[in-house]
């Protein structure tokens, strides 16, 4: 069983968003400083605290005892002052003006949103991330249902990637 939280950036104001930086721990706070755009400074900055409230509310834990250490080359990872209990698996998100984070003390998960943008170059895009098989199976598939098709692979392939990466494996070919 898991829990998905969705919010949409676009009603925080800029304040609300502003007072979040100084909750960030020290390798969130440097990982935030190495983006250069604006709005994905605040995709960053909402998923995590998106995620510290979803798992405060599931884990009745106060939000200031949860802590996110960013991990190089590997998901984020959570604790809980005192280490009282074992937190939840987690997978964070974002596309757009939307962050999301699934939860679950069940099972390891991953989890992408994307935003339908049919003015993409999927093409391009797939050759650039898909492998030859699914680049081939991409374009049997009818116009009417491409674009579909491969926001349902890249989401696919992106979870994927976020689950292989939380339980320390390397991405299937």
């Amino acid at each position: 069983c898991a829990t998905v939280w969705l919010l949409d950036i676009r009603r925080l104001t800029e304040f609300a968003v502003a007072g979040f930086e100084q909750r960030l721990a020290a390798s969130e706070a440097s990982r935030y400083a190495t983006f250069a755009r604006k709005q994905r400074k605040r995709q960053f900055l909402v998923g995590r605290m998106l995620l510290r409230l979803a798992v405060s509310k599931m884990m009745n834990v106060p939000v200031h005892a949860i802590t996110v250490i960013d991990r190089v080359g590997s998901a984020p990872k959570l604790f809980f002052a005192g280490g009282q209990s074992a937190p939840p698996n987690f997978s964070i998100s974002h596309s757009g003006n939307w962050v999301g984070c699934a939860l679950s003390t069940d099972v390891m998960l991953g989890f992408d949103l994307e935003v339908n943008h049919p003015d993409r170059d999927i093409v391009a895009l797939s050759q650039a991330a898909f492998e030859p098989d699914e680049q081939l199976w991409l374009m049997q598939q009818p116009d009417a249902d491409r674009i579909a098709a491969f926001y349902r692979l890249w989401s696919t392939r992106e979870a994927l990637y976020k689950l292989m990466s939380s339980l320390g494996r390397e991405m299937p070919s």
